[in-house]
């Protein structure tokens, strides 16, 4: 034998005894040695029970540690008649991550986090006698078998933690014989109820049935392999294996019920041959047979637990589905403003400008958004900008405004309910329309939470897809200029050159159609309570809206209207200035101030921002907040808040006229000019020329006056008698008028003659003076 310090094993191996030797009586751990007392350790690893029936089950226990002689146990692995070896295991050390990612669907996740918070809960109560005071370190089984104080602080554990002493000691030996790793806490649940191995059948399992309990039926129910014991199902010949060859007969065109009946009619029936040579099947009584539970339950277990509904769908197809299937989308809501959704769409319409029926635009982005519960819709979005964060805050915005001005401005007359106002707790949108740090920011400033529909997934809102093909079918292609949502074909018309609604007439027809859709009955939405107390009232969807909204069956956000204007409105940029706060936006590709978009208000004035800005004589750039399709009001971010303004031009019907419009008329009107500017500047330029030409000759009879006299005038006398002269012009004029209101006769030319000698008409001189004047003013206020 060799020297006891040349040893075959180290700590943590595992250790069984070879074929016909029992020694260790198992797989068993080496826990530590002692070379100097020849002294080892070693603990029994987790054992089955040893009773036949239950040959699968391991103990709940692992027995204490066992001390035996070094150099005997060593004297075992060597030689040709060694009866102990030492297993080549790989125990891998696998992390509670991988652990998760193994799991493949949320139910198997859930069990697995249970099993590690439970394994966490045991690891905490034996975790300070694993460690040295005032160290992280895990003391060694022989550290721990040297202290002698282990017992009592077995103990005090036991007492703090509440727990039995003897139970501190399993979950101690359980984390030695499982290699001192924490998941050898892991608890054993997965191994109840003997998995993997069937019951003998000798009765019926299962609760007693209906006609047993009443006294109808002499037996308890149909026990499958009557007493051919566990496991039955490896006979091919078992009756668990003829349900399950029935169970394979599931197909689109054999439903289960129809393979359950074949297979009943195959193996439970009396066959008799009539005389056209046809078999006739007579099913035993139902208590002499398998009921459709037990074919279920067997079929699936033998067929690689598979479901009816998995072999329909096929296995790739079935590993696609979501977690929840099936159901309806009101099923993820029972009270109103707990749900909203939209999407956009195309309204499939050309449209003509407001400016001219001949200017044709293209089709608009077209976003709907519903109420989930009552299916209201309360909210919409209509522009040329494409889907983004923008026009989904937009359409949120808009859901939360009173919806009696937007109408008022079409011609329409409807009171605050007929679409009603409301912020959702959660808003279903498409998976991208939304994700940008603007609605992320207003999910944590008013407590709303956007959740985006998987990729592919249209299916979560079905609801509001299957809302875009009704609207279009009964209002966008009944319009002039509809696409009929195809492309044009060969030879037909382009839809622009039928367009003739406008963005307001449009805008007018879609909230008429929005009003008659919340007052289509929906009965299937009304609750019960509704339909048999309030008989009278009829089931329309905005009638099931306010009968819930009333019975406090709301889960709808509080808020004010002016904050989320002031959050959630588009960008405009703007300047201010001394009178107010401007538009700029581009026209024929350059920046300039918007004509009549000065907006302004008293709190503006207020704020000193206009002082501050005629003070300093700079302009200050900034950006409101603002509806483009709304010229009517807009916000302004300061650090103190939002302030709000209002459109200041004294023109109202420009306050309807969308933003776009009006450039475009800016662009037209610009253009128009462009091409008047020779006859302008031909204007101007003999204006001033005859202007000039006036002056010298004024200058020129000036001159010969001074001449005239002995002595030159001083430059003094020119501003001496100021009041006396303009006495005497103004009662020289007065005489002029008079003379030629009583002369019939008075010369047309009289007013010229009087001008070139230097007298001019004292209106046309102002008139001239004001016009001027106002152009210098436009050209300082209207250009960049």
């Amino acid at each position: 034998m060799s020297d006891i310090y040349d040893l075959p094993f180290a700590p943590l191996a595992l250790v069984d005894d070879v074929k016909g030797s029992s020694f260790f009586g198992g797989p068993c751990r080496i826990l530590g040695f002692n070379k100097t007392t020849d002294t080892v350790w070693y603990i029994e690893c987790p054992r089955n029970r040893p009773q036949k029936e239950h040959s699968n089950k391991m103990r709940s226990y692992v027995k204490k540690p066992q001390e035996k002689s070094l150099k005997l146990l060593s004297s075992l692995f060597e030689g040709s008649n060694r009866t102990a070896i030492v297993l080549r295991v790989k125990e891998e050390i696998v992390s509670d991550a991988d652990l998760l990612a193994q799991m493949k669907n949320p139910k198997d996740r859930a069990r697995v986090e249970a099993y590690i918070k439970h394994r966490d809960k045991r690891y905490d109560i034996i975790s300070p006698l694993l460690r040295i005071d005032g160290s992280g370190r895990i003391r060694t089984f022989a550290e721990m078998i040297s202290d002698e104080s282990l017992p009592e602080r077995i103990r005090i554990r036991a007492a703090e933690t509440g727990c039995a002493t003897s139970q501190v000691y399993a979950l101690l030996h359980r984390f030695w014989a499982g290699g001192s790793r924490r998941n050898a806490l892991m608890p054993g649940y997965p191994r109840c109820g003997n998995p993997g191995k069937s019951k003998p059948q000798n009765n019926a399992l299962g609760r007693h049935s209906r006609l047993y309990k009443a006294g109808l039926t002499p037996v308890k129910g149909y026990p499958l392999d009557r007493y051919k014991g566990a496991d039955a199902e490896e006979d091919e010949e078992s009756d668990k294996q003829k349900l399950a060859w029935g169970y394979r007969l599931v197909c689109h065109e054999i439903p289960p019920h129809d393979a359950y009946l074949v297979t009943m009619a195959s193996h439970w029936a009396a066959h008799e041959v009539r005389p056209d040579g046809s078999v006739y099947a007579k099913l035993f009584p139902i208590h002499l047979r398998p009921t459709y539970a037990q074919f279920e339950r067997w079929g699936k277990k033998l067929n690689k637990n598979k479901s009816a509904t998995q072999i329909y769908m096929g296995d790739k197809k079935w590993e696609e589905q979501n977690v929840a299937r099936g159901g309806s989308v009101q099923d993820m809501t029972s009270s109103v403003g707990q749900l909203g959704i939209f999407d956009g769409t195309s309204n499939d319409n050309y449209l003509s400008s407001i400016e001219s029926r001949l200017k044709k635009l293209p089709p608009m982005t077209r976003s709907v958004l519903k109420e989930n519960r009552s299916t209201v819709i309360f909210g919409w979005f209509l522009g040329w900008e494409s889907p983004s964060p923008a026009t989904g805050l937009e359409t949120i915005l808009v859901g939360a405004s009173s919806k009696v001005p937007i109408a008022a401005r079409v011609g329409i007359t409807i009171e605050e309910d007929q679409i009603p106002a409301l912020l959702c707790r959660n808003y279903l949108v498409d998976n991208g329309e939304l994700k940008a740090e603007k609605p992320t920011e207003a999910e944590v400033q008013f407590g709303i939470d956007i959740e985006y529909t998987p990729t592919y997934s249209g299916a979560r809102k079905g609801n509001i897809e299957s809302d875009h093909h009704t609207v279009q079918l009964q209002l966008d292609h009944r319009l002039s200029g509809t696409t009929f949502g195809k492309r044009r074909e060969r030879g037909k018309d382009h839809p622009a050159v039928h367009a003739l609604f406008n963005f307001r007439e449009y805008l007018r027809e879609l909230i008429l159609w929005i009003i008659d859709y919340n007052n289509e009955e929906a009965i299937e939405l009304a609750p019960v309570e509704m339909l048999l107390k309030n008989p009278e009232i009829s089931p329309t969807r905005l009638n099931i809206f306010k009968w819930l909204r009333a019975h406090g069956q709301t889960a709808e956000v509080p808020y004010t209207i002016e904050s989320l204007r002031a959050f959630m409105l588009p960008e405009v940029e703007a300047v201010v200035r001394k009178n107010g706060v401007y538009l700029v936006a581009l026209v024929n590709g350059r920046k300039r101030l918007i004509p009549k978009m000065r907006f302004s208000s008293p709190e503006l004035v207020a704020s000193g921002l206009l002082s501050a800005v005629k003070s300093s004589g700079k302009s200050i750039p900034t950006k409101l907040r603002m509806a483009e399709t709304n010229m009517t009001e807009a916000w302004l971010p300061t650090q103190t808040g939002m302030i709000h303004l209002k459109n200041a031009s004294p023109d109202s019907s420009l306050k309807h006229i969308p933003l776009i419009d009006w450039i475009q008329f800016l662009e037209k009107h610009e253009l128009s000019n462009d091409l008047k500017r020779g006859e302008k500047e031909q204007a101007a330029a003999e204006r001033v020329v005859n202007r000039l030409s006036t002056i010298d000759h004024a200058r020129e009879e000036q001159n010969a006056e001074i001449e005239a006299l002995s002595r030159p005038p001083t430059k003094k006398s020119y501003s001496a008698n100021l009041t006396r002269n303009m006495k005497e012009e103004m009662e020289f004029l007065r005489r002029q008028d008079q003379q030629s209101h009583q002369s019939p006769s008075f010369p047309a030319d009289a007013e010229a003659n009087d001008t070139a000698k230097g007298e001019a008409g004292p209106l046309e001189y102002l008139n001239s003076e004001a016009s001027d004047a106002m152009d210098a003013f436009n050209q300082e206020e209207f250009s960049t």
